[in-house]
């Protein structure tokens, strides 16, 4: 990994931690997980939409890689397709995530995503035909121990307990699914932005810019269907919870900084 990658991961893992917590704060409000995932892909796409008048008012247009050449598809079509993948996998995570975050502390949530290199060794093997070197397994190991230990609460009572919290705590494990659906995820990503070839930076750039586009534009169409599925049944069966089930603007009332917050730093990690 060049400088500039390690520069962007590090500030991936701070937008990382930004998402979580603005997370946290509105779960803890006890809105519906998935209108919040709606209205931070709201947010995420409001903040896209600027980037993008600024890119046209420059003469920069985004651009899709040949990614449906060798199935005789468009790259809009193949794009569509991707969309439609990436939607499921990540939507679904996203809707663990804010579960394990809903029933568990955040302490016995976040620590668990360090997991997430541990799936993409083996991924990137075999998708994306990358070497495991010695020294990547090693920092792997690292920076997995590290996460887990770090974790004061749980080493307290010994320093097998970040273990046996993944079969004690739901969040746990619901976070163990999660840094494996992103670990797929994370590598589709590098194959779509990578694809064709060796590309210049720019290229690169501005592929990945199309690519987190049109997965908040995904995602936040996922959310808001399923948000619309999930309160129209409320109101079907008269089961509306006094704070769940106010309607679709409420958090907009409560919690607007934190809602903006986690969909400026959830699109800041792509």
């Amino acid at each position: 990994m060049n400088q500039l990658g390690m520069l962007l991961a590090c500030f991936g893992s701070v937008f990382n931690v930004l998402t979580d917590c603005s997370r946290k704060k509105i779960l803890d409000r006890h809105y519906d997980a998935v209108l919040i995932g709606f209205w931070c892909k709201i947010a995420a796409l409001g903040f896209f939409a600027l980037a993008l008048v600024v890119l046209l008012l420059m003469g920069i247009v985004p651009q899709l890689p040949p990614v449906g050449s060798a199935l005789h598809l468009s790259p809009a079509a193949a794009f569509a397709i991707y969309l439609l993948i990436n939607a499921l996998l990540e939507g679904t995570a996203i809707l663990l995530s804010y579960r394990a975050l809903q029933i568990s502390p955040l302490s016995f949530c976040v620590p668990f995503m360090a997991l997430t290199p541990v799936f993409l060794l083996p991924i990137g093997k075999f998708f994306l035909h990358e070497q495991i070197s010695l020294g990547m397994t090693v920092g792997v190991f690292l920076v997995v121990t590290g996460s887990l230990v770090i974790n004061r609460q749980l080493v307290a009572h010994g320093w097998l307990e970040p273990a046996k919290a993944i079969f004690r705590e739901k969040g746990s494990r619901y976070m163990m699914i999660v840094a494996m659906l992103l670990a797929c995820t994370a590598a589709i990503d590098k194959w779509f932005v990578t694809s064709g070839g060796d590309t210049e930076m720019s290229v690169r750039v501005l592929r990945s810019f199309s690519l987190s586009l049109g997965k908040s534009m995904m995602l936040a169409l996922f959310f808001g269907l399923l948000a619309w599925w999930r309160l129209s049944r409320r109101k079907v069966v008269g089961t509306e919870a006094a704070r769940g089930g106010v309607g679709w603007t409420a958090v907009w009332g409560d919690v607007p900084g934190w809602i903006v917050l986690a969909g400026l730093s959830s699109r800041g990690q792509s």
